[in-house]
């Protein structure tokens, strides 16, 4: 009979936190890679810039090593990769010659040129070129994914204020409903006044009383009372 070759519980665990591990491996790795290469080319601009020599593989160790120090201190979204870096960068500088020039051709040829640049390893670079549109892809996108927040914020305030502003205008509406509805029940109250004052030196107190019975309404008060309930009842 053959053996059985369904895993133990504790391989099943062991693979699983195999798993868990190397993923997160990765993940420095990659994070590593993105602050060494981010430092190497500031130094490259800086040494370019004072007319030195290209740092040697004694200083890119060491920044290798300093960075392995600050592994889970950055920002997770702010580690970026070279092909967001590089395109960030060719992006940035293609729209600025097209808003120069008006060459859409142009614009896409430099675009094409910044890219291959910035998307070059630091280490096989002559120049500092690379590192310069590199650094300025990094800026770009820092920017960027330090505003988006700022702007959801922005753009949740504005329809919160959108919700408010439409509550007070229905508030507003059912107060001019309720305003209008106050008016008319006014002009009416008015239009019943003036017909009783109209009215009130055309009946006497008796004739007023003999129709008050003859509608089994009230007939005590006074005159202006008796013409007053005749008037709401409907019988003048």
């Amino acid at each position: 009979m053959a053996a059985s070759t369904k895993k133990a519980p504790l391989d099943k665990l062991n693979d699983f936190y195999g798993a868990v591990n190397k993923t997160e491996l990765e993940l420095i790795e990659k994070e590593v890679l993105a602050t060494t290469q981010s430092k190497l080319d500031w130094k490259y601009v800086q040494e370019s810039l004072l007319g030195r020599n290209k740092g040697n593989e004694k200083y890119t160790n060491s920044i290798a090593i300093s960075n392995s120090n600050n592994i889970g201190k950055e920002d997770p979204s702010l580690v970026l990769s070279p092909l967001k870096v590089s395109f960030a960068s060719a992006t940035l500088v293609g729209a600025a010659v097209y808003a120069l020039f008006r060459e859409p051709l142009v614009a896409l040829l430099v675009l094409f040129f910044v890219f291959t640049l910035a998307n070059r390893n630091p280490l096989d670079e002559e120049n500092a070129i690379g590192a310069f549109f590199r650094i300025i892809g990094r800026f770009v996108l820092q920017v960027l994914y330090r505003t988006i927040p700022k702007l959801q914020s922005i753009a949740r305030a504005i329809i919160a204020d959108e919700n408010h502003v439409e509550q007070q205008i229905i508030m507003l509406e059912d107060t001019i409903y309720q305003l209008q509805n106050e008016n008319e029940s006014l002009r009416r109250i008015i239009a019943r006044r003036n017909k009783i004052d109209d009215m009130l030196t055309q009946y006497t107190v008796d004739e007023l009383k003999a129709m008050a019975r003859k509608a089994n309404l009230p007939v005590s008060g006074t005159k202006d009372q008796i013409l007053t309930r005749l008037v709401e009842n409907g019988s003048l």
